[in-house]
């Protein structure tokens, strides 16, 4: 008897539509986490949110910063400083780029609104230049560094001169 040829049926390619994101997804998925290390700071019942990044930690330790997540109360207004040397009477304040608005990251589109902020970031770095020169004229000095500048080992930072000093 001869033997039945197999029949072979050709394979098929099922398409499934692509998916679509949702906005929800997609921020989940694009947006970078938050700081790793997130507490909250009692001031007078009032708590005050502040986030805290390993290199953060690590810049304060190289220079021996002796208090850290210090609360400053101004003209009924509550800040906090990473950190605070109550001897040079000295804020220490780490600007990541995302949140003070660094112009080396945020180089086009500098009036566009982060999502997640709710804010530009033109608005974050001249908020910080307030927050800064409004530091200096009280009589506190300001020392700082820019998150990319620490981690690429170019500096460990600088003092906030005032005026037009412009954080670069």
């Amino acid at each position: 008897m001869p033997k039945k040829k197999s029949v072979t049926t050709p394979k098929i390619k099922i398409y499934k539509p692509k998916r679509v994101l949702s906005r929800v997804a997609k921020r989940k998925i694009f947006m970078p986490r938050k700081p790793r290390q997130v507490f909250s700071i009692a001031n007078n019942g009032r708590k005050v949110r502040h986030g805290v990044s390993g290199a953060e930690v690590e810049w304060l330790n190289k220079l021996n910063v002796p208090e850290r997540s210090k609360i400053i109360v101004l003209f009924g207004k509550t800040y906090v400083v990473d950190g605070f040397d109550p001897r040079t009477n000295t804020c220490y304040e780490y600007n990541g780029e995302r949140f003070h608005g660094s112009h080396r990251v945020y180089k086009k589109n500098r009036n566009i609104k982060d999502p997640w902020l709710g804010k530009s970031p033109d608005e974050l770095y001249y908020g910080t230049l307030q927050r800064y020169a409004m530091f200096k004229n009280v009589g506190f000095k300001v020392f700082f560094v820019w998150e990319s500048d620490y981690k690429a080992g170019k500096s460990l930072g600088r003092y906030y001169r005032g005026g037009n000093d412009n954080l670069y």
